[in-house]
């Protein structure tokens, strides 16, 4: 689905005549509140790592952030443990006999949202982990009316006919949590988590924050 399209939608199921600029808000909070919950849109990358060199970037990955990682694995499909950085880098500081010995990274973390370490570092033959993330909304700021939105078909026309259009109406939460169209979103969300869960599409720990993060502005509601 579009970007035209979706809005169409938002505006034909909203109560009242509202701005373009407060339906795209719209659309960006319910929609990556849906993706954020049901992690429905993947992204994955490799992570090149250099052999005995415990550190490593991602910032060349514009849409990557450490709290949206599902999983990173070897190349052998052995998973590593995602942990804090103190516990990673407590590691070298009190084995670090074994740092070395076996060249397959068991435990990542970052230190920073495009700075991590792993441990212990990696051979030549054992430098790279996929890392598979959920991915946010596509952005939607710049009002292309072809962008096709990253939200599964056959969830995206209920996320923008009760979701976008309950938060394009409403410019306080209170408000919003009490609309009826907004906790059938809620509702609907919910099941397609249940639904791709059991499917395996949430495979892989999580560290989303499941939390709306309000941002009151003039004219509308714009999502952070």
């Amino acid at each position: 689905m579009n970007l035209r399209r979706a809005a169409r939608i938002v505006r034909q199921s909203a109560k009242s005549d509202i701005e373009t600029d407060v339906i795209i808000d719209a659309i960006g909070l319910a929609g990556n509140y849906f993706l954020r919950e049901t992690k429905s849109s993947k992204g994955e990358f490799f992570l090149n790592l250099v052999p005995g060199d415990e550190t490593f970037s991602v910032d060349d990955q514009t849409d990557f952030r450490p709290e949206r990682l599902l999983f990173a694995e070897t190349t052998t499909y052995q998973r590593l443990d995602y942990r804090t950085y103190h516990e990673v880098a407590a590691q070298y500081a009190t084995d670090s006999t074994v740092s070395t010995a076996d060249g397959t990274p068991k435990m990542l973390a970052f230190r920073t949202p495009d700075k991590g370490i792993v441990w212990p570092t990696a051979t030549a033959a054992k430098s790279q982990i996929r890392i598979v993330y959920y991915r946010p909304l596509v952005d939607i700021e710049e009002h292309d009316d072809n962008l096709k939105l990253n939200i599964p078909d056959e969830y995206a026309y209920d996320v923008l006919f009760y979701g976008a259009a309950a938060v394009a109406e409403h410019r306080v939460p209170d408000s919003l949590f009490q609309d009826v169209a907004w906790n059938r979103f809620l509702q609907l969300t919910k099941k397609a988590k249940e639904e791709m869960a059991f499917a395996g599409v949430q495979e892989g720990p999580s560290t989303g924050v499941s939390t709306i993060d309000y941002r009151i502005k003039e004219g509308g509601v714009a999502w952070h």
